[in-house]
């Protein structure tokens, strides 16, 4: 519609020129029946000059957009490309620091600066409650001091 205004015109007087002869054949007018074919033909060989006209004159226009649709499509592919090696990049580095995370604890549970689970000798020694600990924190506590009473009545009737 845009680049050729004139073709809609051509398809319309077209149309104009068919419903012209669709209602002068029900009258019976040959006449005019006659008068709005050739109008039609007229209107038909208007459009396909202002097509074959149109054509040629935006033949380059259309050459330069397809050329730049091209470098842009060129040019969104070439970015989507980096995006993805820079994505790449990311995950292949912490890849590697894992690794080297990884390497290091090994190390560290060899030298016995480790225990097998990861912590200092130290820090799960001192973490471990005793018995009597873990008691007085289930009686104290709200939640776990009737879970304690369920638990030792079903020890006690198995």
């Amino acid at each position: 519609m845009k680049e050729e205004p004139l073709i809609p015109i051509g398809l319309g007087l077209t149309c104009y020129a068919l419903f012209g002869a669709t209602r002068s054949i029900r009258r019976g007018d040959k006449t005019r029946t006659n008068m709005y074919f050739r109008a039609r033909v007229y209107a038909q060989a208007f459009t396909l000059l202002v097509l074959c006209v149109g054509s040629i004159y935006w033949k380059e226009d259309r050459q330069k957009r397809k050329q730049y649709e091209g470098l842009v499509g060129e040019k969104k592919a070439a970015e989507k490309r980096d995006a993805w090696i820079r994505e790449l990049e990311a995950r292949d580095e912490e890849d590697q620091k894992e690794r080297k995370r990884r390497q290091q604890r090994r190390e560290d549970i060899r030298a016995g600066r480790l225990d097998p689970n990861g912590q200092p000798p130290s820090v799960r020694a001192n973490s471990v409650m005793t018995e009597q600990e873990l008691r007085k924190l289930a009686l104290n506590s709200n939640i776990l001091a009737p879970a304690m009473w369920i638990w030792k009545s079903r020890a006690d009737q198995d």
